[in-house]
């Protein structure tokens, strides 16, 4: 969404006019390439120059040499290929930025004055142009930022009842060119524009701008509404005694929900359902750090609805921020318990069978002896083959069991 930048290029266009004799009938003579960024600027910009179009910035440059004009303004590197022992290209304290320059004769005025401009200017860190609006009027805002900025959000609010506040607006440092980061709004009616940034860096932190009432902002009106402050956009005809309003205004602030604290095992996935509110607004961003480390991995202008998995098992913090419309935030975390998970061996329960050896039975005093003959009621096995003394408690030998066992059979015959 970047614009040319005219307003970058306004205190070249001072210079030039107040390092060259000026006509009153023409003004100075400016040669450039028809077409070209540089006839835009010199339109909008250069009114009172005589502006004469060329094929190409070679012809511009031989009307130079002729004195057919009295300077050449066009792209700074291809100006370059026209210097010589009598011309030379003048740096404007923004051609890095633009790559806008100027070719001139050595001895001209406007080397001398671009000269003390480069010493004297910078180019502002922000500001805003026009100075002033009435309804339907566009202005654009811009800002250099640090290389550790990777983002900057423009919030538009009306510095008068009702105090309405515009969705914010961001821009990426991918997005942009040489740090600057460039916006535009158009005055609607009844409005009282201010605006104000907040810058993100790559370690997560924010800066807000401007950060107070009181803060070095060279040429720029600073308004305090309800403890937010806005650089304050003049409307035509509006008197400005006290650009510091002192009127109370309860600014609600935004509501966030994590959600209940959630037990799981590890490798399963987590479901997070955070959630927001904002009684005079609307939340326009919403952000979850996962393991209370401080940086909030993911985010999402839509909902807080996303899924996890933790894989270690342990206690975590999963925090939920929300921003609303006017940049403020709310958080609100919740406790993920990870539990390991235990493989689960079936242990089998060995039922051991206590099963009577086959032929045993019991003897009179107690212990075990063989069986050779029926059992009845009174709890001894009849035919039951014990020891005979203390010194001959072994059983029978393997070789007589069958002997035995035929007599039990016969006996066992001879009753029934």
């Amino acid at each position: 969404m970047r614009s040319f930048p005219f307003l970058l290029l306004a205190g070249f266009a001072l210079t030039l006019m107040t390092t060259l004799p000026v006509s009153a009938d023409t003004g100075y003579k400016i040669g450039l390439q028809t077409g070209s960024m540089s006839e835009a600027y010199a339109a909008e910009n250069l009114t009172n120059a005589e502006v004469m179009g060329y094929d190409t910035l070679y012809n511009a440059s031989e009307a130079l040499k002729q004195g057919e004009v009295e300077f050449v303004l066009g792209n700074h590197t291809l100006l370059k290929n026209y210097e010589n022992e009598n011309l030379t290209v003048v740096d404007t304290f923004n051609y890095e930025e633009f790559d806008i320059g100027v070719l001139a004769s050595v001895d001209s005025p406007l080397i001398a004055g671009v000269d003390d401009l480069n010493k004297s200017k910078t180019i502002p860190r922000m500001a805003h142009t026009p100075t002033e609006v009435e309804e339907g009027d566009q202005f654009t805002a811009w800002i250099y930022a640090e290389e550790n900025v990777t983002s900057v959000t423009f919030f538009v609010c009306t510095l008068e009842v009702p105090y309405t506040c515009y969705k914010p607006e961001t821009l990426e440092s991918n997005d942009t060119a040489n740090g600057l980061f460039e916006f535009t709004y158009v005055a609607k009616p009844d409005d009282y524009p201010g605006y104000r940034y907040v810058l993100e860096k790559d370690d997560n932190s924010t800066e807000k701008i401007p950060k107070d009432e009181y803060g070095d902002y060279d040429g720029m009106i600073v308004a305090n509404i309800f403890d937010s402050y806005y650089f304050k956009v003049k409307v035509k005809g509006e008197e400005i005694e006290n650009p510091n309003t002192n009127e109370t205004v309860e600014l609600k602030p935004p509501t966030a929900v994590a959600g209940d604290n959630i037990t799981v095992d590890s490798g399963d996935s987590v479901q997070f359902n955070g959630t927001g509110t904002d009684e005079d607004g609307t939340i326009v961003k919403y952000e979850w750090d996962f393991d209370g480390d401080g940086i909030f991995e993911w985010s999402s202008t839509e909902n807080g609805r996303e899924l996890n998995i933790y894989n270690s098992a342990g206690t975590y913090t999963a925090t939920l921020r929300v921003t609303d419309n006017d940049g403020n935030t709310a958080l609100d975390s919740l406790a993920i318990t990870v539990e390991e998970v235990k493989e689960e061996i079936e242990e089998e329960t060995i039922e051991e069978d206590e099963e009577t050896l086959a032929g045993q039975c019991t003897c009179p005093d107690g212990s075990k002896g063989q069986m050779v003959g029926p059992a009845d009621d009174d709890g001894v096995d009849d035919g039951c083959l014990c020891a005979t003394s203390e010194d001959d408690s072994s059983l029978p030998s393997v070789s007589m069991i069958p002997a035995l066992i035929l007599i039990g059979i016969i006996a066992l015959r001879r009753r029934y």
